[in-house]
């Protein structure tokens, strides 16, 4: 079975075991390699000595008190020897021990029989043709071996239970952190998007916080319109399929007798049909380019072509209006997903005729980089509204006056074109005329 432990006691349990094997390292360091790591000490500070006093040798009085203070201070005692046969350089009486492993057998370690002292020497010429001997006791090294690993263990002690105590404190702050988070993020889970959670931790855990906010908002912000567009997109088809429904009952149970009525229905029928794939199509369209699997072919695309090809498409809306269409532009050419600029086209011009005023201008025109599209609308649009024509479903008050057909789709279609191209876009009115921009990259 396998055992839950929670992060708090995780995080303790792993910082506690850190200072432990800390610790732990030390103290076996200690153990194998203090004495050679004292030994070596020792003898770099005696070649210190031999260099001090070769500089000493014009300078006996200076020299003596050199050699006192070593004796008094470090216990180390310094002989200047005349020749190199003099009994101390042999230094015979005392049994050499561990002397192979020092390369440079000017270093002896000894040891006094019956109280096992040991001692280590030195011995080595100097400029001035005399010799140096140096003798130290290494039993200091001994003589406090113990009380270091006493105090080694001591320190492991404290050092765990002071990691018990500060990982206490920063494991139960850093948890109650992540229990903010893990809340928040099942109350997201289950759909409920409530206030922020603030965190100001100065690190990931706040940056962290601030994305599942952001994450929040954006899809209590994508719940809301996706529940919007199905109501929309609901009510938009109850409205055909109830009119297609009581029209075809009536000819179907031959209540409709007159030839010329029949017609009527007949025509009607088709129109909300058409009306109905439109609508269809359209639905489609916004959920084929919203989709995150959308692939995107970002290439150089004439964009006089695709006008041509649109204007020749929605001709009739122009000859049913009798709409002037004015075209002043060059050989223009843009970056973007054919696809796209084609279906963004498609509903700019498709849009300025049908909500353009009879027997008015339609302008096509590029100006400081930008491709213009200007009509003359019917009604009236303020610049309040121009924003909320981007929504879906979303008509204006001309359109609805006038009963002008159309199920507010375009101008949101227009807008997830352009944008997924990334090319910049806008719609202002001037002089009871919309305009709508593109921007040439």
């Amino acid at each position: 079975m396998k055992i839950k432990i929670n992060f708090f006691r995780k995080l303790l349990i792993f910082s506690t075991g850190i200072i432990f094997a800390t610790v732990s390292i030390g103290y076996i360091l200690n153990i194998f390699f203090v004495d050679d790591f004292y030994i070596y000490r020792k003898k770099e500070y005696i070649k210190e000595i031999k260099v001090r006093v070769d500089k000493l040798q014009n300078d006996p009085e200076e020299l003596e008190d050199y050699i006192d203070t070593l004796k008094e201070v470090d216990g180390i005692e310094v002989k200047i020897l005349k020749n190199k046969n003099h009994k101390m350089m042999g230094h015979s009486k005392y049994q050499e021990i561990d002397n192979k492993k020092w390369k440079n057998q000017t270093f002896k370690i000894s040891t006094i029989p019956k109280i096992g002292v040991k001692l280590l020497t030195y011995n080595a010429p100097l400029k001035n043709g005399k010799y140096i001997f140096v003798r130290t006791s290494l039993s200091v090294m001994n003589a406090h071996k113990h009380e270091i690993y006493l105090f080694n263990i001591i320190t492991t002690i404290i050092s765990i239970l002071v990691a018990l105590i500060l990982g206490r404190i920063f494991s139960k702050k850093l948890t109650r952190n992540i229990e903010k988070l893990n809340k928040k993020a099942l109350e997201i889970s289950q759909m409920k998007f409530s206030n922020d959670i603030i965190i100001n931790s100065g690190d990931e855990i706040e940056e962290l916080s601030k994305s599942l906010n952001s994450m929040s908002k954006n899809l209590n912000s994508s719940i809301n319109n996706l529940k919007s567009f199905v109501s929309n997109a609901s009510h938009e088809l109850k409205t055909p399929v109830a009119v297609l429904s009581t029209h075809i009952q009536a000819l179907k149970n031959n209540k409709i007798l007159d030839e010329n009525k029949r017609k009527k229905y007949l025509d009607i029928l088709m129109r909300e049909t058409s009306e109905m794939n439109d609508l269809i199509n359209n639905l489609l369209t916004i959920s084929r380019i919203s989709s995150p699997d959308y692939k995107i072919k970002l290439e150089k695309i004439n964009l006089k072509n695709l006008i041509e090809d649109s204007l020749e498409k929605y001709e009739i809306l122009e000859l049913e209006k009798d709409i002037e269409i004015i075209k002043v532009y060059r050989e223009l050419s843009i970056l973007g997903d054919e696809k796209l600029l084609k279906l963004a086209i498609n509903n700019i011009i498709q849009n300025a005729l049908k909500y353009g005023k009879e027997e008015s201008q339609f302008l096509i025109y590029d100006k400081d980089d930008y491709l213009y599209f200007e009509n003359e609308f019917q009604g009236k649009l303020s610049e309040e509204q121009l924003e909320e024509l981007y929504v879906a479903f979303a008509r204006g008050e001309n359109a609805l006056n006038e009963k002008i057909e159309g199920n507010g789709l375009g101008l949101s279609i227009i807008k997830s074109s352009l944008e997924l191209c990334k090319i910049d876009y806008g719609i202002f009115i001037k002089n009871n005329k919309f305009i709508f921009k593109i921007k040439l990259n």
